[in-house]
C-alpha cells in the first residue's frame, strides 16, 4: 500500500481557526462600512428632503406677498396669515411657530418685512424657515425678494 503525504494533506484538514479569525474580521469590517455608508446615505437624504420643504415654504411665503397689492408699513397686516403672530417694528416681523403650519409641524417661519431698505419705497421681505435636524441641530433657509411698489 503506498501512503501519499504531500501538498494534498493538508486541504483536507480545512480551515484553521486563525483563518476563520480572520475571515470574519474581514467580513465584519466589510459589513460595518456598508452599514455606516448605508446610515450616511439616508441621513443626507432626509437632509435634501427636508431643504425641499423649507425652500418650497420660504419661497412659497415669498410669493404670496409678491402676489398681494402692496401693504404701507401702516397697513402690513395685509400680508398676515392667520397662524402668523405680528410684531410691529420697523421691521415688522410675522411669525408661525413650530407646529403653527398647516401641513407642516416641524417647521418654523419666520418674515420680516423691512420699508425703505436699501432704498426708500422699497420693500425688503425676507422669509427664513427653519427646522430640528437630528445630526446637525437646527437648519435654516432664507430667502430675499424686494417689492418695488412703482411696478406694480
Amino acid at each position: 500500500m503506498i501512503s501519499i503525504v504531500g501538498s494534498n494533506a493538508r486541504s483536507d484538514r480545512g480551515m484553521t481557526l486563525v483563518e476563520v479569525l480572520v475571515s470574519l474580521v474581514v467580513l465584519s469590517m466589510v459589513s460595518l462600512s456598508l452599514i455606516s455608508g448605508l446610515i450616511m446615505a439616508m441621513n443626507l437624504g432626509k437632509l435634501a428632503r427636508q431643504r425641499s420643504v423649507a425652500t418650497v415654504l420660504a419661497s412659497g411665503r415669498v410669493h404670496h406677498i409678491l402676489a398681494l397689492p402692496f401693504q404701507t408699513a401702516a397697513n402690513f397686516a395685509g400680508y398676515q396669515l392667520p397662524e402668523e403672530t405680528a410684531a410691529a417694528g420697523p421691521p415688522i416681523v410675522l411669525t408661525s411657530d413650530y407646529g403653527q403650519i398647516p401641513d407642516h409641524p416641524d417647521f418654523k417661519r419666520v418674515v420680516v418685512l423691512t420699508y425703505d431698505v436699501p432704498v426708500a419705497g422699497l420693500l425688503t421681505v425676507e422669509s427664513t424657515v427653519s427646522w430640528q435636524n437630528n445630526v446637525e441641530g437646527e437648519r435654516s433657509h432664507r430667502m430675499v425678494a424686494f417689492v418695488d411698489p412703482g411696478l406694480k
